[in-house]
């Protein structure tokens, strides 16, 4: 298997474990937004959003910056991608802050923990899911 055919199986691959990140972390926010939320759903749910913003970053290409397969998985339109996917991320968070303080002003009652917890979901999944949407597309 050449480095070009890896890389794009890598790519694949990435790209679809980052819907399913995206997934995990709304679901698992889910789980935390009622009475019954635990320390352990929390911590899951800070875990899978922490790591979900480390993969966002390009940490293949500082690992190993001389790796063939590494240099593939970082070229020009990766670096666009990401750069797309987290402007999208923001304007998630920041849609979704508008959004809650509407609502906080419509007499809907939040912790403020909630509302942290909401718009860091937001942010992280709205840019992994636009990340994997547009590699997918890329991978074509």
């Amino acid at each position: 298997m050449t480095a070009i055919e890896l890389a794009e199986r890598k790519s694949r691959w990435r790209a679809f474990g980052f819907l399913v990140l995206g997934a995990l972390s709304v679901a698992l926010m889910a789980f935390n937004l009622g009475p019954g939320s635990s320390d352990f759903t929390r911590g899951m749910w800070l875990g899978v959003l922490a790591g979900s913003a480390v993969n966002l970053l390009p940490v293949k290409r500082w690992l190993r910056p001389n790796s063939a397969v590494a240099q593939l998985l970082e070229d020009e339109s990766v670096r666009e991608n990401r750069r797309l996917s987290c402007n999208l991320g923001f304007w998630g968070s920041t849609v979704t802050a508008i959004v809650i303080a509407a609502a906080l002003g419509s007499g809907v009652t939040l912790r403020p923990l909630e509302v942290a917890e909401i718009i860091a979901t937001a942010g992280i999944a709205s840019a992994m899911v636009a990340f994997a949407l547009l590699e997918l597309r890329a991978a074509r």
